[in-house]
């Protein structure tokens, strides 16, 4: 990922900027000006050593300041007991208790940003997943909140007609900690 930028309208460009990892991607760049200086965000979706984290460079007066680099959220991953119990095939353990594991990170495409007033306003879905290793390392999935291998949980009806989002119409309920899907809002000022 690279990046170059006019202050006058396009006429010339600064040097490139080249980020030395080939695994960032979706980047969204958020200028603002406060008190005679040009804040610069550059957010980014990268991979961190155990999944896709979200990260930042920015500049605190842009051309006139270095820049500094931040890890907004921080990729997860951790041993579980999954599936419950083991499964046995002539004595041997198939599927061993020890096997699973569950990962946090941020969802395909799981971020948004904008500017508002003297902060960038962010949102994240983190996503959490849980799988296991058959014998031989040969990668199962499944995730927490019981969807198998497909995007639509086995018992899925759609309402009709569909809901408005909530806290459109009514106060939104506390997020349940245990939902695969965890929405956060990170506001950098």
């Amino acid at each position: 990922m690279k990046l170059s930028v006019s202050t006058d309208a396009g006429r010339t460009f600064s040097p490139v900027i080249s980020l030395e990892d080939g695994n960032t991607h979706t980047p969204t760049v958020l200028a603002r000006e406060q008190e005679g200086a040009v804040l610069l965000d550059l957010l980014f979706l990268a991979q961190g050593e155990e999944g896709t984290e979200l990260h930042l460079i920015h500049w605190d007066d842009y051309g006139r300041t270095a820049p500094a680099r931040h890890r907004l959220t921080e990729a997860v991953s951790e041993s579980t007991i999954t599936p419950p119990d083991p499964v046995w095939r002539d004595g041997i353990a198939i599927l061993p208790p020890e096997s699973g594991f569950r990962t946090t990170q941020v969802a395909w495409f799981g971020y948004d940003a904008a500017v508002s007033g003297d902060e960038v306003v962010v949102v994240v879905d983190e996503e959490t997943s849980e799988g296991w290793f058959r014998m031989l390392g040969a990668p199962e999935a499944w995730f927490v909140d019981g969807l198998t291998g497909g995007a639509v949980p086995r018992d899925f009806t759609p309402a009709e007609p569909p809901p408005l989002a909530p806290g459109m119409t009514e106060p939104v309920p506390a997020p349940d900690p245990a939902d695969m899907h965890q929405l956060k809002l990170l506001r950098l000022r």
